[in-house]
């Protein structure tokens, strides 16, 4: 249940659970938290480690993925390795094979010798890396530098960040994102807000809704937002009218539109370039596609809500992968 479920370790130890062992299995002898992190997990872990190094000597090259995370409400950061390797069968595997803890600074040096540790674990030598995908920080640039390692940027990564410059560089739209993300913090985090707006949703026959919000971590999440605030525009602006935060404006619904419609290519874009089945061959013409549909919108007259953020956008696009481009 624990590994199935993706259930905490103290599981076992809550009383409902144990109630119901008690009746079911009166007589099963019940096995602390620790059993299963001191003794069961070492013994699995180590069990697995055996499959997983067979697994990876099929591959002659193998790619890597890896990232750091943070969390600054708990101040811990993660950093993983994940191996993706093509066998004789042409079988696909990915497998990750770290994801632990990173308390030291998170310098390219430091960061260098943690991959140097994880590959040497798995008795992985820099000949068998064919490539490293990372995003575009210095720290891991000089990481991969130090450690020798082939590396390459992520495409989404590069191509999130032309997108949030390009779209904080217009401030109509950036004081829209800012006023949406307001809105969407103040009805998450009351539950009278809450109840106040599906009221009013239930009154127009519509769903219940919820707004989502603005995260610079997370990619899409601008678009999202405003194309969840569309859907329930009605409910969100008879909410607003008996409140007192700032409403949207016709002129800026109009401009909320203009950059959902102008943001859904780079959505179905990011989702496509995310899947695990996606090949590094997709990404030259689904930058294409995006920067053709980019242009379109350069057909407008200047004066169009969105022009200015399309344009900035395509020169964005345009100069993180003009490499690609002018290939």
């Amino acid at each position: 249940m624990i590994a199935l479920q993706n259930l905490p370790f103290n599981f076992v130890e809550g009383l409902d659970f144990r109630r119901l062992i008690q009746e079911i299995a009166p007589r099963y002898n019940f096995r602390g938290r620790n059993f299963f992190t001191e003794f069961v997990c070492k013994e699995l872990y180590g069990k697995i480690a055996i499959k997983v190094k067979e697994l990876i000597k099929k591959f002659d090259h193998m790619s890597f993925t890896s990232d750091i995370w943070s969390d600054p409400s708990s101040n811990a950061s993660l950093l993983s390795l994940t191996c993706h390797g093509l066998a004789s069968d042409f079988e696909r595997s990915s497998i990750i094979l770290k994801c632990e803890t990173f308390d030291d600074c998170h310098t390219g040096d430091i960061i260098a010798e943690k991959f140097d540790t994880m590959l040497s674990e798995w008795n992985i030598s820099n000949d068998q890396v064919h490539c490293m995908i990372r995003d575009e920080g210095s720290n891991m640039k000089r990481a991969m530098r130090l450690a020798k390692l082939q590396d390459l940027d992520c495409a989404v990564h590069k191509m999130q960040l032309a997108i949030r410059s390009s779209l904080n560089s217009q401030e109509n739209i950036k004081g829209i994102k800012q006023k949406c993300k307001k809105i969407s913090t103040h009805v998450n985090h009351s539950t009278i807000a809450q109840k106040q707006l599906h009221k009013i949703q239930d009154r127009l026959n519509q769903p219940h809704l919820k707004v989502f919000q603005d995260c610079v971590t997370r990619w899409n999440s601008t678009y999202y937002m405003l194309e969840r605030f569309l859907k329930a525009k009605d409910a969100l602006s008879l909410y607003i009218n008996d409140s007192e935060i700032d409403p949207i404006l016709p002129e800026e619904w109009k401009i909320i539109e203009c950059c959902a419609e102008l943001l859904k290519p780079f959505e179905e874009a990011t989702r496509e370039l995310s899947s695990s089945h996606t090949l590094i061959s997709s990404v030259i013409p689904i930058i294409r596609m995006l920067t053709q549909k980019v242009s379109d919108y350069l057909t407008a007259s200047p004066e169009s809500p969105t022009y200015h953020a399309a344009k900035t956008l395509k020169a964005g696009i345009s100069g993180k992968f003009s490499t690609l481009l002018e290939e």
